[in-house]
């Protein structure tokens, strides 16, 4: 894992050096913070013992590698073109507005670097551990059929109230199917809908792992994988979430590699992140307002093929903080962690309270970015922005303190001391992998709604399937 590191991290540098004898000057400015962050959110990975390819941490480098470092790149270099960039991360801005927010993340991300190296708790007592042999063989399958049947109706039904029926969907109405209203009374998320379906996505991770590691591979077995691997991605396709999508891909990939013999395979690491690529491509071309359609690929735009995964703002992203901070210093009062009290309002049906409020994805968005319809004009802020807004500068420092301790923590106790339990690894990657990306690129609120949707299904189902006897990792 530090091989990789350091080559990325290399990599970076070369990169900066060339850059420079173009651009000296955006090159030093925007290139050398970038390569700042990257080193910093680096340290724990290459100070300590740490050689999990796939610890949070290194996670988070990966991504901050391509959605601040290789995206800089882009801004700087006007890709794909320069209206792009101006429409996307500057709004009339010039480009040096960048240098103020990627100070702010240097600050912020020291600081969470800070709170992660604190002492951990005691590494000397792992979890019991679980194997395949600790699971019922007839409640997974019971538990596979179950999902499978109530995602099924649920995605039916879903995709019936948004298409009027699900016989008549095609590639148009999939790809104007994002703006789900301009109306919000009207606006309806489905949210029950969506849990349900999401059933089959929680069922898919344990039959896989069931698949994985059981000798005697049953053919029932891998059917229901497949049914449940084709709902979840019919899913996150009809409602195109690209985020999801290609983690239907990459997560199988790493729930493997944790649960086997933890050996990197590039021929496999290759496969699945072309695999990857090409469904961002795909998706990306199907989704109205991007700027970046890109209808059918052909040897005259296969160049492109990297756009959908660094040419937007989503996840980690240094312009989105700056315009958004930008909009708060000139709109907006401080709140003072009262944009957390979403989190509870949350999980109250708008069928209930039509007029519940919004959340702060798409109030952004509509602030910042001007989208016009709800359901698909959602802009997470990120942490930083969203620490800012509720407590300014000395909420991002304590703020990103805090994250640090929670997010070693969290490292700790479902990866390192359940090293040897594969629900406590189930748990981890289905939703915890991402907590890093997910929480600096989208916004506390959604992260933490997220994994309750996610984690409470998760495990009463591993806790159905377990021994009784087995149970302590959570």
């Amino acid at each position: 894992m530090k091989k990789l590191i350091s080559l990325l991290l290399l990599a970076s540098v070369v990169i900066s050096i060339f850059s420079a004898t173009f651009t000296f000057k955006l090159s030093s400015l925007l290139l050398l913070p970038t390569l700042t962050i990257l080193v910093i959110c680096a340290l724990p990975l290459m100070t300590t013992r740490m050689s999990n390819f796939f610890s949070p941490l290194a996670y988070l480098f990966y991504w901050i590698y391509i959605t601040v470092f290789l995206r800089m790149l882009y801004i700087i270099y006007d890709l794909p073109n320069k209206g792009y960039v101006e429409w996307t991360f500057l709004h009339n801005n010039d480009k040096t507005f960048l240098i103020w927010p990627l100070i702010v993340i240097i600050v912020g991300m020291s600081f969470f670097i800070l709170g992660y190296f604190l002492k951990p708790l005691n590494l000397k007592n792992s979890y019991s551990l679980i194997s395949i042999k600790d699971w019922s063989f007839s409640r997974v399958y019971l538990v596979g059929i179950l999902c499978f049947c109530l995602s099924a109706v649920a995605l039916f039904r879903f995709v019936s109230l948004n298409i009027e029926n699900i016989i008549f969907l095609t590639l148009d109405n999939l790809s104007s199917h994002r703006g789900i209203s301009d109306n919000l009374r009207e606006y309806k998320t489905s949210a029950f809908l969506r849990l349900a379906v999401q059933l089959s996505e929680i069922s898919f991770y344990i039959l896989f792992t069931y698949l994985t590691l059981s000798p005697k591979k049953k053919l029932n077995i891998s059917i229901l994988c497949v049914l449940c691997f084709i709902i979840a991605s019919f899913f996150y396709l009809f409602t195109q979430s690209r985020s999801g999508l290609v983690f239907m891909i990459i997560n199988p990939f790493i729930l493997n590699y944790l649960l086997k013999d933890r050996v990197l395979n590039f021929s496999k690491v290759l496969y699945t992140f072309t695999i990857a690529v090409l469904l961002l491509y795909g998706i990306t071309s199907l989704r109205e307002g991007t700027g970046l359609e890109t209808g059918s690929i052909s040897t005259f735009n296969i160049h492109r093929l990297a756009d959908p995964l660094i040419a937007h703002n989503g996840g980690f992203d240094v312009s989105k903080t700056g315009l958004i901070m930008d909009y708060i210093d000139k709109n907006e009062s401080k709140k003072f962690g009262s944009s957390f009290l979403w989190i509870p309002l949350s999980f109250i049906p708008r069928s209930i309270w039509p007029d519940k409020p919004i959340s702060i994805d798409t109030y952004f968005g509509m602030k910042v970015y001007e989208a016009t319809t709800y359901g698909s004009g959602a802009v997470p802020p990120g942490l930083f922005s969203e620490l800012y807004w509720n407590f300014g500068y000395i909420g991002i420092i304590i703020g990103c303190f805090i994250f640090g301790i929670v997010f070693r923590f969290i490292e700790i106790h479902y990866l390192i001391k359940g090293n040897n339990n594969i629900n406590s690894l189930i748990i981890y990657v289905v939703c915890f992998l991402t907590l890093g990306v997910a929480v600096f690129g989208s916004s506390i609120n959604s992260t933490i709604v997220g994994i309750l949707y996610k984690i409470i299904p998760l495990i009463f189902i591993l806790n159905f399937i377990t021994s009784s006897k087995k149970i302590v990792y959570v």
